[in-house]
């Protein structure tokens, strides 16, 4: 089962991770709800791990990782 964690940012509400899959689970705050696809376990990590979420997000996997919107 996914474990989602709140992060606290300004954008982002939540993060989820299937490291078997590598797939990243992004919920933001606006309820928009993505999964972003190839995403390797050390990103995650060091997003997780990050000072500002919001900044490591935009520049480290926003554009860089396919993905799709939840609905």
């Amino acid at each position: 089962m996914l474990e989602l964690v709140n992060v606290g940012s300004t954008m982002i509400e939540s993060i989820g991770y299937e490291a078997a899959s590598k797939r990243l689970h992004v919920n933001f705050v606006s309820t928009e709800k993505y999964i972003y696809q190839g995403v390797p376990k050390i990103i995650h990590a060091r997003l997780m791990r990050t000072h500002s979420i919001d900044i490591y997000f935009a520049e480290e996997i926003k554009d860089k990782y396919r993905h799709t919107e939840i609905y």
